[in-house]
């Protein structure tokens, strides 16, 4: 009788902790998508800045590539860290971009270009 009720234990333990996976894979942040709000570029197409303006991610294969409104140049080949909400450029040391499920933060440069965004979904 203890062997039935152990093994009936361990099993409700180990469908919990599968169900548990399963539902946290489920919940993938879906960062793809049109963000508005305020964008900022500094560099050899001038100075533009816009807090109306809107950037775009979209998804080729395993990189993303974020295009943004005003004539602004685009970001190209950005890795998402595994695991992690933020993008890695792979660019200069304070480059970042950090996304939640309705916003995003970029504050990027690079051979003397810089972008800077806070924009919502």
């Amino acid at each position: 009788m203890k062997v039935l009720k152990l093994s009936i234990i361990i099993s409700l333990i180990l469908f919990t902790l599968v169900s548990c996976t399963k539902e946290e894979a489920d919940k993938k942040l879906d960062i793809t998508g049109t963000y508005t709000g305020s964008v900022d570029y500094q560099g050899g197409q001038g100075d533009i800045a816009n807090t109306k303006g809107s950037l775009t991610i979209v998804k080729s294969g395993d990189v993303y590539n974020i295009n943004f409104s005003d004539n602004i140049p685009s970001i190209e080949g950005v890795y998402l860290n595994k695991g992690t909400n933020v993008l890695f450029p792979g660019w200069d040391g304070g480059s970042s971009i950090v996304i939640t499920e309705n916003s995003i933060e970029l504050a990027m440069s690079k051979a003397g270009e810089s972008w800077a965004a806070d924009c919502r979904k």
